[in-house]
């Protein structure tokens, strides 16, 4: 079990990775333009027509599943401050809010590893090469600069 969500959390950290060098905005309120996510990750990767064509629909897809995996479940951070406003923290109303969200991020997993896959089969050696750099350098700054803390 605990491989499983070590698996998913991998996994969405991945795509978290790459919506965030893809130039998603953390606009309050609104989902990532896929259009926008598409067109940024053809830039970057320097995709042809056909493969530009096969990762929009790919975005498009996966970005109306996350949505409707989003839209359905409460919001967690408003959750979790509401029960740190309280005058005790319920364990078990924090254990169901915890269970809750890792049912849902399975639930994602099962959407972003298939489309992880049908990504990197349209991708050429060189572009996965220049993809995995573009990862091994977001964590290194991220690693950095959660260091000088």
């Amino acid at each position: 079990m605990l491989h499983k969500l070590m698996m998913a959390m991998m996994v969405l950290g991945l795509v978290g990775g790459m919506l965030f060098f893809t130039g998603c905005r953390r606009d309050a309120g609104r989902h990532p333009d896929p259009e926008r996510i598409a067109a940024k990750i053809a830039e970057r990767l320097d995709l042809d027509e056909t493969q530009q064509a096969r990762l929009t629909e790919i975005v498009f897809a996966l970005e109306a599943d996350l949505t409707e995996l989003h839209d359905a479940e409460p919001d967690p951070h408003q959750m979790m401050a509401d029960m740190i406003r309280s005058e005790r923290l319920d364990g078990v109303a924090l254990e169901q809010l915890y269970t809750a969200k890792r049912e849902t991020v399975d639930q994602m997993a099962e959407k972003v590893i298939p489309a992880l896959v049908d990504f990197h089969a349209i991708l050429t050696p060189e572009q996965r090469e220049t993809l995995a750099a573009r990862i091994e350098d977001h964590e290194l700054h991220r690693r950095c600069r959660f260091a000088r803390r």
